[in-house]
């Protein structure tokens, strides 16, 4: 399942390993990760006729969706369009292998059509949508969030049982399995569930996301407009995430990823530097843990509680893991300054802890690199229930 966000940092750091403080100055000394569980992966991702397209999504085995193909260990299977038209790009697939993108005519007549490309191999053309602007996800099972734009209004639509559902208007954000959908309207963050749209009572939403258990992380404004802070919705109450103590009342939060459990991970900008700085925050049990000392920011996190993220250290970006305590600074093939790829939240690591981020050489075109964590010979994380 991909959700989309606005917020993503391109940032990194060095080769140790460090254990991260808590806002309260504690220590946490779990070990296990290193950097030699991981190994690196560098993917050509060159798009006919010149530019580059990164992956959109990452699946439990480890295969990557990009635009025109999925990547699996080294093999392309190819996304073909059907005789008549031409795959104008995917854009989320589920664990089934179920991918949803869109094709147009091939002679270039016409809007664009949402299409599936079953897991069995049948490919379908999903009825049109008036004023399709984006389709979003597919979910595990089979359904299609998509957003459309008449050039007045935005609308929320839903596939299912062979038909689009209206849902209303709003901007959607994220669907869970239970098709509930979240939404933004005139800046009010709304919750559609049943058929029914619940006000969250947040004004200024700017992006929302949420997990299969109905709980909602949403970036919106506190004690007036102007100032971003980072808010969970549950049982019907929406109550805002801790800052950090230390910084006082001069910074602004966001939250980037909600796993299964309802931990949150984001990060918190403080306003007093003269230069940009964030510092890359997990939130659990409604309480903040800084994952390093220096500038880095949440690109996603697994339900087992692993956070990817990307940090700077200097001039130079390196992505990183964190593992219950462990910072662990993934291997580079090569030095990179800036980096290039999708900003909207889209799945980036596995439950294995696999992971994947598109990155520029300085001297070079950007790769899509990927990093295996062979585990080091140690069972795979399992997730954890929430409320444990």
């Amino acid at each position: 399942m991909r959700t989309s966000s606005s917020i993503a940092l391109f940032t990194v750091l060095g080769f140790t390993s460090c254990a991260p403080r808590d806002d309260a100055g504690g220590r946490q000394n779990a070990t296990v990760l290193a950097a030699d569980c991981y190994s690196v992966t560098q993917i050509d991702n060159r798009k006919f006729g010149g530019g580059v397209a990164p992956p959109h999504d990452i699946d439990e085995r480890g295969r990557l969706l990009f635009d025109r193909f999925i990547w699996d260990h080294g093999e392309r299977t190819p996304l073909r369009a059907p005789e008549g038209w031409v795959a104008a790009g995917a854009v989320d697939f589920n664990e089934r292998g179920d991918v949803v993108g869109t094709v147009l005519r091939e002679l270039g007549a016409g809007a664009r059509r949402p299409i599936v490309w079953w897991h069995d191999g049948t490919v379908a053309l999903l009825p049109e949508v008036a004023s399709l602007n984006e389709v979003l996800e597919i979910t595990e099972r089979g359904h299609v969030l998509a957003r459309t734009y008449d050039g007045r209004a935005w609308d929320v639509v839903l596939y299912r049982d062979g038909a689009w559902i209206d849902l209303g208007r709003g901007i959607a954000y994220d669907v869970n399995d239970d098709d509930e959908v979240v939404l933004v309207d005139d800046r009010r963050a709304v919750l559609w569930k049943d058929g029914a749209r619940i006000d969250l009572g947040l004004d200024g939403a700017l992006t929302m996301k949420l997990n299969d258990h109905g709980q909602v992380i949403a970036n919106a404004e506190r004690a007036g407009p102007g100032t971003e802070a980072a808010f969970l919705w549950e049982t019907g109450v929406a109550r805002m995430l801790p800052a950090l103590p230390s910084l006082g009342d001069a910074q602004q939060w966001s939250a980037t990823a909600i796993n299964e459990r309802g931990d949150v991970a984001g990060l918190v900008i403080p306003s007093s530097t003269s230069t940009y700085f964030s510092y890359a925050v997990l939130w659990r049990g409604g309480a903040p843990t800084v994952l390093a000392d220096w500038s880095a920011g949440v690109l996603d996190l697994n339900d087992a509680g692993q956070v990817f993220g990307n940090a700077r250290r200097g001039d130079v970006l390196r992505p990183f893991v964190w593992d219950r305590g462990t910072y662990v600074e993934l291997p580079m093939p090569f030095v990179a300054r800036s980096a290039t790829g999708y900003a909207d939240g889209r799945k980036s690591i596995n439950e294995r802890g696999d992971v994947f981020f598109n990155m520029k050489p300085v001297d070079g075109i950007s790769h899509t690199l990927l990093w295996r964590n062979d585990l080091c010979g140690r069972p795979e994380p399992e997730p954890e229930e929430p409320g444990e």
